[in-house]
């Protein structure tokens, strides 16, 4: 009897060591508040850094999902998506090593894609399409290393 109680201890013992083991390698997630008592901020933190998805609310509607953003050991990467109040995509960024690269591309509220903008190195770099709601391209600049280069003048109305 006293082998199995003895047994017992040593099972539970180890069994709680790995479950206290495991959840100090979990983040620990944070939530911010605004004054009025709304989500501010949902986010996860693992030795002091933020790690995982990073979603922003709004202050005035309870619960309502303002942007996303995703990090690794605090540095923002991969897809940051930003959405108007009806909840519908307003933009998407992205990030690798926490500098913005690829192409931005913004939204109208319909759906239809109001802009391009190609980026590396957390710079302009290569071209800004704008386009009508229709999807007819009306603009476009070229740009690089955040420095403008030139207007495609072809699309300018005389």
């Amino acid at each position: 009897m006293n082998k199995n109680i003895l047994y017992t201890s040593i099972l539970f013992s180890f069994v709680l060591i790995s479950f206290t083991s495991c959840d100090s390698d979990q983040p620990k997630k944070v939530l911010e508040h605004y004054e009025n008592g709304y989500v501010k901020a949902e986010y996860y933190l693992k030795d002091g850094k933020k790690e995982g998805t990073f979603k922003r609310y709004s202050k005035d509607q309870k619960n309502l999902l303002i942007s996303e953003y995703n990090f690794v050991q605090d540095i923002q990467e991969g897809k940051a998506v930003f959405y108007f109040p009806n909840s519908k995509i307003q933009e998407v960024q992205y990030y690798e090593n926490g500098k913005r690269q690829k192409s931005d591309t913004v939204f109208y509220e319909s759906g239809a894609i109001e802009m391009i903008t190609d980026y590396k190195d957390d710079k302009k770099h290569g071209s800004t399409r704008k386009f009508s709601e229709d999807g007819k391209l009306f603009f476009e600049a070229f740009w690089e290393n955040d420095k403008f280069i030139k207007i495609n003048e072809s699309l300018i109305k005389k």
